[in-house]
């Protein structure tokens, strides 16, 4: 999957009027395929520590019997449909924002504007057809899922303190405790969780209380990130839904209020990516693999806390680094705009 993406992405980097249109529009396809491919064997390996499956324990270690459990293990499917399309609907408001930027900064009429406008309508819909496929049903089956399957983590991230019936949907609280689990300031809608995982207002959902202290999520990170991640998402449907109301209407390329509200969203998707992630993987805690490897368990006695500190500033400010390339690379290509036909920019794509 890497060889596809790095050999195709070279191709489309240098082969704009080098080879066919068809030829140039084919590799950045392939491109996005191997990146699938690879989306599809990471979140199946960190599925299987989310869920695992397909193995047994012989002699103190976990062996591989059925390949095919292990792989579409209970979370894989959701967590990849899920992941690949908040993929899509990071890309979607990623190009609306270039757009709207394009479109700021030219006139009605010159050609930049003109291509900018044409472009920006059918990402709009697919931002807002995106975003609603990422909220119901991908993220709906995705919860399901997870309180099927992970209840502590479920119970810690809608924070659900007591097993009861009749539990109702966590809008907003401010987590104040871990142990023993406390929530203030609670926002509610009644009944409505039970509804949501069991299609029972009576269903029954364990609490936090049903479980070890030692054995419960950080309530506190794991809420606050699961909600603001569900919050960004009801924005990008919003987002997406006034564009095709401005659409319709005829002024969405120009209104320039929400042309830069579109522009500052740009960074949005990522971030809600970021925090959904947190949500996963702290959410799993105190468990490398679930109920099978805690995670104070797999502290290397051969790596000290100094080495480790050390890769992680060492990581930490090569990527800052490869960040900031990044950033005044993309700036430097939206400030070129769309290319040329006699542009040598147009050799290297935009």
């Amino acid at each position: 999957a890497f060889f596809l993406e790095s050999s195709f992405l070279g191709l489309y980097l240098f082969g704009r009027d080098r080879v066919p249109k068809g030829a140039h529009w084919f590799s950045i396809l392939m491109v996005g395929v191997g990146t699938i491919i690879s989306a599809f064997w990471i979140l199946a390996a960190n599925s299987w520590q989310q869920t695992p499956a397909g193995h047994e324990i012989i002699d103190g270690k976990a062996v591989l019997v059925d390949f095919g459990a292990a792989v579409f293990n209970p979370s894989m499917l959701p967590r990849f449909l899920h992941t690949v399309t908040a993929a899509f609907v990071t890309g979607a408001f990623t190009i609306a924002g270039i757009l709207a930027i394009l479109l700021l900064r030219s006139k009605p009429g010159e050609r930049q504007h003109s291509l900018a406008a044409k472009a920006l309508k059918p990402v709009m819909i697919a931002a807002f057809i995106l975003s609603v496929l990422e909220s119901f049903p991908m993220g709906d089956m995705h919860a399901r899922q997870v309180a099927m399957t992970q209840p502590a983590k479920f119970a810690s991230i809608e924070g659900i303190i007591e097993t009861s019936g009749n539990v109702p949907a966590l809008v907003f609280g401010i987590p104040v405790s871990q142990d023993p689990p406390k929530i203030i300031g609670r926002v509610e809608i009644p009944s409505l969780m039970s509804l949501f995982v069991h299609g029972d207002a009576d269903g029954v959902i364990k609490g936090l209380n049903e479980f070890p202290a030692a054995d419960r999520p950080p309530l506190a990170l794991t809420f606050t990130t699961f909600h603001l991640m569900v919050m960004l998402g009801m924005l990008f449907i919003l987002l997406g839904f006034i564009g095709i109301i401005l659409m319709r209407r005829g002024t969405l390329c120009t209104n320039r209020v929400f042309l830069t509200i579109l522009a500052l969203a740009i960074p949005l998707p990522t971030i809600a990516n970021q925090v959904g992630w947190i949500t996963a993987e702290v959410g799993r805690q105190p468990w490398v693999v679930q109920g099978l490897l805690r995670t104070s368990h797999a502290v290397s006695i051969n790596v000290s806390a100094g080495e480790i500190l050390f890769s992680i500033i060492g990581f930490g400010l090569l990527y800052a680094l490869l960040l900031a390339l990044y950033l005044q690379l993309v700036a430097r290509k939206i400030r070129s705009g769309f290319p040329t036909d006699d542009s040598k920019e147009a050799s290297y794509g935009a």
